[in-house]
């Protein structure tokens, strides 16, 4: 990312803003996920949390991500499973940039 200013006058207020990337991600039609909800312990007033299911978040694609932003909407905790490696940086800001 560059970012460029050109300053013209003093000002206490100057605030520089980048411009966000386009993010294309692969098409799908349908996700390969699945949600499980966390079983709380016997007797628990609480009612979130899901682990998510088939989805690589190395190699995620459009339906993937709106799959997992309607699952955290709903669940609020997203636990997710059977990933074969960490997240890479570049995943993470796709993950959370959009």
């Amino acid at each position: 990312m560059v970012v460029t200013a050109v300053i013209t006058e003093e000002s206490k207020y100057l605030h520089l803003k980048a411009e966000k990337p386009i993010l294309d991600l692969p098409h799908a039609d349908k996700s390969t996920g699945r949600i499980v909800p966390i079983n709380h312990a016997g007797g628990s007033q609480a009612d979130f949390g899901a682990e998510i299911y088939g989805i690589n978040l190395n190699n995620f694609t459009d339906a993937d991500f709106a799959f997992i932003s309607d699952a955290l909407h709903k669940w609020k905790l997203l636990v997710f499973k059977e990933q074969p490696q960490m997240l890479t940086p570049q995943q993470q800001y796709l993950l959370t940039a959009k």
